[in-house]
């Protein structure tokens, strides 16, 4: 399965609620060609079909937004000839138009949103619906505030607020044994749009143009990934970066702690799994003053915020940062203290299992 954030709060409250003596199985798309990845440790389901999702936002968006359409009815169209009947609950993560499998299921089913109600077909070509308008079908919404926020807004439900977790076993500080000649940079994500990557490589220009050495580390993949190192490629940056691909979760912890400051650029975060990975490792965080993030990232004590949509001052915020080593120590202590008091997962699990429970009652 595609592991991006909202994928991994999917496998780790699941394994979490595991531990707790609850029976989970996990359904996913699976490619016509091809096969994907699986926890080893929790049953999956895959449901074969098109898995067109990538085409379909690199299209315009007209037809980007059939393709996603089509594809979406056709995973839904399997999904209920391969879904069970014996659950006490079924919660769908993201695409409220799989919600169209309500009246297939007689338990109470709910929606877990990593962002705002978003479709490609329902928000630009359908003339009378809206992603929005699929959540009145749900028993229950669980997400973050800032979406939470938007669909009280737009609709007169209250959703269910829940932030992610971390494991902090896994997600701990390790003995960094890599010399290097230059500080280091960590972006981890995917190459997307709404990451928003060419304003950190557009940051990290201008702190190399004031003659700082730093180097970048670029780990993910996505279909952004060619247009990022023309950019690259264009400020001649190419012998600053590093593009390391995708790296599993379990490797990441490395990557984390070997990191000087890791740097977050996105439009928009749903619930910002990357920085409460890094911040368990004991990583200062610069990342964008958008959405959830400053409710995470406490400003000047766990990393620090910059204006969204300027350049210069994330350049300057990682400047700071990288001149002052004693800082970075002092808020590296903070942040894996914020993580571990609030975040774990199974602190986390514990509140989606009572928000459950009020839910099949």
């Amino acid at each position: 399965m595609r592991r991006g954030g909202g994928e991994i709060w999917d496998i780790e409250m699941s394994r979490a609620l595991n531990k707790m003596g609850h029976n989970i199985t996990l359904y996913t798309g699976k490619p016509l060609s091809g096969d994907i990845s699986k926890p080893s440790d929790l049953p999956t389901i895959k449901v074969t079909s098109p898995f067109l999702y990538d085409l379909g936002y690199a299209a315009p968006i007209g037809v980007g937004g059939l393709i996603t359409d089509i594809d979406r009815q056709l995973f839904i169209t399997q999904l209920r000839r391969h879904l069970a009947d014996n659950y006490d609950i079924v919660q769908i993560n993201g695409c409220p138009e799989t919600l169209r499998i309500r009246n297939s299921v007689e338990c109470p089913m709910t929606i877990k949103l990593n962002g705002p109600p978003h479709s490609l077909f329902y928000d630009y070509i359908h003339p009378t619906k809206s992603s929005y308008s699929w959540l009145n079908q749900a028993d229950g919404i669980v997400t973050n505030q800032i979406t939470a926020k938007k669909i009280r807004a737009e609709t007169d439900i209250n959703p269910t607020v829940l932030p992610p977790g971390v494991d902090t076993n896994r997600f701990t500080p390790k003995e960094n044994s890599t010399e290097r000649p230059n500080p280091s940079i960590l972006w981890v994500g995917r190459y997307v749009p709404v990451k928003n990557l060419s304003e950190l490589l557009d940051g990290f220009n201008n702190l190399r143009e004031r003659g700082i050495n730093a180097e970048l580390v670029l780990v993910g993949e996505g279909p952004l990934q060619s247009k990022i190192k023309k950019r690259a490629k264009s400020y001649d940056l190419k012998d600053s970066i590093r593009f390391e691909g995708y790296i599993p979760n379990n490797k990441l912890p490395t990557y984390y702690s070997e990191a000087d400051i890791f740097a977050l650029s996105s439009h928009h975060e749903s619930f910002g799994m990357v920085l409460l990975e890094a911040m368990a490792c004991g990583t200062p965080v610069v990342a964008p003053r958008i959405d959830y993030i400053p409710e995470i990232v406490t400003d000047g004590q766990a990393g620090l915020l910059y204006e969204p949509g300027s350049p210069g001052d994330l350049s300057d915020k990682l400047r700071q940062l990288l001149e002052d080593p004693k800082r970075r120590n002092e808020m590296s202590q903070y942040a894996r203290k914020t993580v571990t008091s609030q975040f774990k997962w199974e602190q986390q699990a514990k509140k989606l299992l009572d928000y459950y429970e009020r839910i099949i009652q």
